[in-house]
Order: structure tokens, then C-alpha cells, then sequence
């Protein structure tokens, strides 16, 4: 890091020579786009997210002191989610479904997807660069570049906000395409659900099963999996369907979806097979953030595990089934 220091204090006395606008270190630039407090209260966002070079999301999103709203635009349709002190909706038009829970008056507390998203923690071990204070899109920026032995990182945050304007890291790349700190938000909070629509209500109190109502819910017997791990609760998703969340060791571990009707996007993997000769098909696969996801088929249910703590491995997925 001597050498990040001495780039700093050298950016330091160019600047008191030739008048650089910047007043801070690159590291503190970082430090304040990881702070996420400090971004605006009520913005209008739109963003899209590269991977490999192609376009696969979009982002729209809106937020006052106490509403906020996101439509993510993907392959496979259009999810929107509205929240506000009273309740939480999520309508996902590909599969016709809206879930709805009461937020208990609470004040909205999500902030902007790329910040939030990306933590910025681990890039502090890579030398800082402050490349170049240009404009993003109408708006005055820093232009960072950090490195690494085998890590590169590139960023721009808007100088008056703090908001991350381009992230670009590996194959993934973020970039905002509008931003405005004061929009309209005439209607944008509105939603109706459309009437053929099926409405989940996702509160606590009245979706919260034991053991025995969730086994009522189907014709065969499912597998609870209670040893050797703690069932935290189980909630139920639909008159077919029940999610069941596990600790181990006094944290959160997995959660797991049990449904009667048959997962079609279950498909076999050869390898998994061999070590679970039990179970019909199996699949594996990975989600951002090294998690993983392992799905099967057992006396006519399909059961997903999802890894919520993000050190089980494939292998722990498989002890746990």
C-alpha cells in the first residue's frame, strides 16, 4: 500500500499546483460510494447490466423518502417491486404471480441496486488509481481504475452523490444510463394487479406452518430433514407448495422449496447421480456470489436447496439431502 500512498500524496501536490477540483483520495471516493447513507433519498435510475459483452438486465428505478420502486426487464419477462411503510409488492408478469406482505409501517430502507449490490469491501487490498474526473452521461464523475496481481477494477462514481455510475469487474459489467436526483414521481407509484393474477400474502404470522399442516399439504410424504439441523420455520407459498428454512450451529444455513407439481427445469446431471442414486434427476448450479442451488425429484415432489450461507459448498448440499 506504500505505493498507493505515495500516488495519493504525488495526485495531492499536482493538484495544489495546477488546480485539480478533486479534494479526495481515491480511497476516499471508494469509501463514500460504499457509504450508502450518503446517496440521495429520492432518485430516478436507469441502469443495465452487461455480461460478456451482451446485455442481460435492465433496471428502472424510483425512490422518495418513503416509497421506492424497481422493474428489473430480463429474458424472461418483467418483475416489479413496489414498497412503501404499509406493505411490500412484488408482481412477476411471466408467471402472472403477485406477493404481498405488510411492511408494519416501516420506513423503506433499500438503496440503489449497484451499491447495495457490489460490495466494496474486498477492494481495498488493490492499488488505487484515479484515472480521469470527466462527465458520465451529463453528469461530473471520478474515473477510478483498481489493480490487483491477477485483479482489475474499474469505476465511476458521481462526484455530488456518490452513486456508482459504471462498474466493470471480470465479465460483469453495471452502467447507469439516466439518473436524476429530483423526477417526477406523478403515478409511478401506482400498481394495480392484474384480476387474473395469483396473489401470495407472504405475512409472517399467517403463513408460518409446522411440520405436520405441511406434510397435510401434499398426497405423499416429503422430506422435513430434521436431523442433524435446525428447521427454523416453514411458510407456505401456494396450496402446493412450502418453503422450510434450516440453521446450523444457531445461523442461517438453507432454504428449501418443496412443490408437488413437477420442476421443469430439473435436469439430470450424470455426476450428481452417482452419489444419489436415490433421488430420480438431479441438478446443480450457481448463482452470483458463490452460492449454489441443488435441486431434485423424490416420490413425485421436487424439492430446490438453496445455500443461504454463502460457505456451503455443493458438498454440504449434498450431506444435507
Amino acid at each position: 500500500m506504500k505505493k498507493t500512498l505515495m500516488s495519493s500524496l504525488l495526485l495531492g501536490s499536482v493538484c495544489m499546483l495546477f488546480g485539480c477540483q478533486t479534494q479526495f483520495s481515491p480511497q476516499e471516493i471508494v469509501a463514500n460510494a460504499a457509504e450508502t447513507h450518503q446517496q440521495p433519498d429520492q432518485f430516478y435510475i436507469e441502469s443495465k447490466i452487461i455480461y460478456e459483452g451482451e446485455e442481460a438486465i435492465n433496471l428502472f428505478e424510483w425512490r422518495n423518502q418513503d416509497y421506492y420502486r424497481i422493474n428489473i426487464v430480463e429474458s424472461l419477462g418483467q418483475t416489479v417491486t413496489i414498497e412503501n411503510p404499509e406493505q411490500s409488492l412484488t408482481y412477476l408478469e411471466d408467471e402472472n404471480i403477485a406477493l404481498i406482505s405488510n411492511n408494519h409501517g416501516e420506513i423503506v430502507d433499500e438503496v440503489h441496486y449497484l451499491n447495495d449490490f457490489y460490495q466494496l469491501d474486498d477492494l481495498y487490498d488493490l492499488d488505487f488509481k484515479l484515472v480521469d474526473e470527466d462527465e458520465w452521461n451529463g453528469r461530473d464523475a471520478y474515473h477510478l481504475l483498481l489493480e490487483g496481481a491477477d485483479e482489475q477494477v474499474k469505476l465511476v462514481v458521481d462526484q455530488s452523490t456518490w452513486m456508482i455510475l459504471m462498474w466493470e469487474r471480470g465479465p460483469l459489467r453495471t452502467e447507469i444510463i439516466k439518473f436524476e436526483t429530483n423526477p417526477d414521481f406523478d403515478g409511478v407509484f401506482d400498481f394495480e394487479v392484474p384480476t387474473s393474477a395469483e396473489v401470495l400474502h407472504l405475512d409472517h404470522e399467517q403463513n408460518v406452518l409446522t411440520p405436520e399442516e405441511a406434510q397435510q399439504l401434499f398426497s405423499s410424504d416429503v422430506r422435513l430433514l430434521t436431523d442433524d439441523y435446525e428447521l427454523w420455520e416453514i411458510y407456505v407459498l401456494s396450496e402446493e407448495e412450502v418453503m422450510l428454512e434450516y440453521f446450523k450451529d444457531q445461523s442461517p444455513y438453507v432454504v428449501m422449496t418443496i412443490g408437488e407439481t413437477q420442476n421443469d427445469t430439473v435436469v439430470e446431471n450424470n455426476e450428481l447421480i452417482d452419489q444419489l442414486e436415490l433421488f430420480t434427476t438431479v441438478d446443480v448450479y450457481e448463482l452470483p456470489g458463490e452460492t449454489f442451488v441443488l435441486t431434485f425429484e423424490d416420490e413425485g415432489n421436487y424439492y430446490e436447496v438453496f445455500a443461504e450461507d454463502a460457505n456451503v459448498t455443493v458438498d454440504d448440499l449434498i450431506a444435507f439431502i
